[in-house]
């Protein structure tokens, strides 16, 4: 059983080394990108409000490019479902597979087709820390940064990478050192204590 586990963590761990070296592979071609260029500009704006609506402009420009492009392919997933309900029910196995295989490949092709300034974030967030400190430029070392003034300008962040789920403590280190160097240690931390509290009596309202 032991042995069985240190062979799982082998592979678990070769496939997150994998995924570091395909995104220190990947950084010049993503911090060219000419969507992730217009993001970071809008995000640099030194104008707080110009910054902001900036944002939310592109934030809505992303979701109805996303109600425009994701409802064929939202509609093909619910038809296949259909289908293969229709098949378990008829028990024939042969076209279900296939089925099974086509409706994967209309899942990956949906989620893949997925784009929202959390996105922009998560890219951001995989080019800071897959590069050396060394050859950050100037704005890829100001990303941290950037980040804790989004959050105070009343956007969100996500902390699980939904594209490893995990939490990368290194980017969520960085991000809160910025945090607390813009609005003061002490008040981040009576501003961390608030929440925390706001979020427990919220799951005592759920318990009991």
């Amino acid at each position: 059983m032991e042995h069985h586990t240190t062979k799982e963590k082998l592979r678990e761990d070769a496939k997150i080394k994998n995924c570091i070296d395909k995104r220190c592979a990947d950084t010049y071609h993503v911090q060219n990108n000419s969507l992730l260029q217009l993001f970071l500009g809008l995000l640099t704006n030194k104008d707080s409000c110009s910054r902001v609506l900036s944002l939310r402009v592109l934030e809505k420009e992303l979701a109805e490019r996303g109600e425009r492009e994701l409802v064929p392919l939202s509609n093909k997933v619910s038809n296949l479902n259909r289908s293969a309900e229709e098949l378990a029910r008829e028990n024939n196995e042969n076209a279900l597979e296939s089925l099974k295989r086509e409706l994967y490949s209309a899942k990956i092709d949906l989620i893949e087709s997925i784009l929202n300034i959390e996105h922009l974030w998560r890219e951001l967030s995989h080019l800071y820390t897959a590069m050396e400190p060394e050859r950050r430029s100037e704005t890829i070392q100001d990303i941290p940064r950037l980040a804790a003034q989004h959050l105070l300008n009343g956007f969100c962040l996500e902390l699980l990478d939904g594209d490893s789920n995990m939490i990368h403590m290194e980017w969520v280190t960085e991000v809160l050192y910025e945090l607390s160097s813009l609005i003061g240690e002490a008040t981040l931390l009576e501003k961390c204590s608030h929440w925390t509290m706001n979020i427990s009596s919220r799951n005592r309202k759920y318990i009991s």
